[in-house]
């Protein structure tokens, strides 16, 4: 950071999503390995606690101003005397926030006119021809702190922290999982939206197949606004759950549930950053996003695609197409064969679909 004094007071604008705030992780980790002695603060929107409460690189969490609240919050940001502010989420909303919050220093992407609210602004990653280049979000992060001579690595990571250890223990325990249980989650919801989603009864039935054929307890995780997805799912099971989907498992209790997993699998969203960050195998069903933004390094999961479609990877949040074909196309014995394969190989081979040209190297 040059000669200038290291600063005592950081702010950061945290994420909006369940995703990017793990793979946020690398970042938050980096800033509190060369500002041991700062005071950081992390603005967002409340399931960032969720996710890193606990966590020894935040020492406060903040609420992201909403609605009316918004100018009231934006002036006691300023009274807090940040010494610098860094902008992770690419929204002029989140530059504005760290500019109002008056530090001297003022970090993030230049994009949509931003760079007026900024003192170190770094351009998006483009290709030779000048396109936006997709880059893995912790990577992207980390480009941020290079700026001002901060560095780290892209892996992430979740805090586990004795109190919500014992409380996942409790709740497993509750779900009947004892230690010799292979237990396989479910995940298949995406907050983003439909797009991300594959089939409910395709996700019947790979819960009836673990339970028949691989002899696990199956879980199926949801999240808020997803009952519908749920009860589709239900509606067409033979098996039985360990839990009662219906009651959304919290952020913070996610943690240790997915900790305990022999496998995951899921839509391309949130929990399958945990799933990395506790390198639990995970079996990952892909369509609308481009895989290059959301795979970690060292991450122990399995693509799935179909990118060989020209509408792959249109980061539509509701696909327009009557069929789907991006989800259509995965078969559940291909969800099948590769989550044999993750348990028995410990999900370190990346299965590389048809045509997987764009998708990144195992």
């Amino acid at each position: 950071m040059g000669d200038a004094p290291p600063p005592a007071r950081v702010l950061v604008r945290a994420p909006n999503w369940v995703g990017d705030v793990v793979m946020a992780t690398p970042a938050l980790r980096a800033l509190r390995a060369a500002l041991p002695a700062a005071r950081i603060a992390l603005l967002g929107r409340p399931l960032v606690e969720r996710i890193l409460s606990g966590t020894p690189w935040v020492d406060e969490f903040l609420p992201a101003p909403r609605g009316l609240s918004w100018p009231a919050t934006l002036w006691a940001l300023r009274g807090r005397r940040f010494d610098l502010a860094v902008a992770l989420p690419n929204s002029w909303r989140a530059a504005l926030e760290t500019f109002a919050s008056g530090a001297p220093r003022r970090v993030g992407y230049r994009r949509g006119g931003r760079g007026l609210f900024l003192t170190h602004a770094l351009s998006r990653p483009t290709d030779d021809r000048g396109r936006f280049a997709p880059v893995y979000m912790g990577e992207y992060y980390l480009r941020l702190l290079r700026l001002i001579g901060i560095d780290g690595q892209p892996r992430v990571e979740l805090p586990l922290p004795d109190q919500l250890r014992a409380r996942g223990e409790a709740l497993l325990h509750g779900f009947g999982i004892t230690s010799g249980d292979r237990l396989i989650c479910l995940n298949p919801g995406a907050a983003y939206g439909s797009s991300k989603c594959w089939l409910p009864e395709r996700f019947a039935q790979v819960a009836d197949r673990c339970a028949r054929e691989l002899g696990a307890k199956v879980a199926l995780l949801s999240g808020p606004g997803e009952g519908d997805v749920v009860s589709a799912i239900l509606g067409r099971m033979t098996s039985r759950l360990v839990n009662d989907p219906r009651a959304v498992i919290p952020l913070d209790l996610l943690r240790p549930v997915i900790r305990r997993a022999n496998l995951l699998i899921t839509n391309d969203t949130g929990p399958r950053h945990y799933a990395a960050a506790f390198d639990v195998p995970a079996v990952v069903i892909m369509g609308s996003t481009d895989p290059r933004y959301t795979q970690c390094p060292g991450e122990r999961a399995v693509i799935l695609r179909e990118a060989h479609l020209p509408c792959i990877a249109c980061h539509r949040r509701v696909c327009p197409l009557p069929d789907h074909p991006c989800m259509a196309g995965i078969t559940v014995d291909r969800v099948m064969a590769a989550a044999r394969g993750a348990l028995e190989k410990g999900g370190r081979e990346l299965v590389r679909c048809r045509d997987c040209r764009d998708a990144p190297e195992p």
